[in-house]
């Protein structure tokens, strides 16, 4: 992790402190943190999502919601997690469920195609 990611986020212009490699996504009005760990043609490091789990135990006192997200095409299972709680998504499914439902509702043509174009490189993953 980097320094100070042990306490809340530091904020660095646009940028915000997290756990190496991880995407975390919040609303610290409503104190609901999730942090997405995408796994793409990578494998996993010793203990990652055990450790992004202790990270998001010490953000208690400012997010009463904090949940691990575990991305991959597949679904599969996370082998670094130690036995902490995490949800598992798959971009096959999960991520494609949502774009289809999403793409019916979109109106602008750059958009539709954008979308399109999305679920095209997915379903190729």
């Amino acid at each position: 992790m980097r320094a100070g990611s042990d306490h809340m986020p530091r904020r660095r212009g646009p940028t915000t402190c997290w756990p190496t490699g991880t995407n975390p996504s919040g609303c610290p009005r409503l104190r609901y943190l999730f942090v997405v760990e995408n796994k793409v043609y990578a494998g996993e490091q010793k203990d990652q999502l055990s450790r992004y789990s202790l990270w998001l135990d010490a953000q208690q006192r400012f997010y009463d919601t904090r949940v691990l997200v575990f991305l991959t095409p597949g679904g599969r299972e996370a082998t670094s997690s130690g036995g902490c709680e995490y949800l598992r998504l798959s971009y096959r499914q999960d991520v494609v469920a949502l774009l289809e439902r999403a793409r019916s509702q979109v109106q602008a043509p750059a958009a539709r195609l954008t979308v399109a174009q999305y679920l095209d490189v997915i379903m190729n993953l």
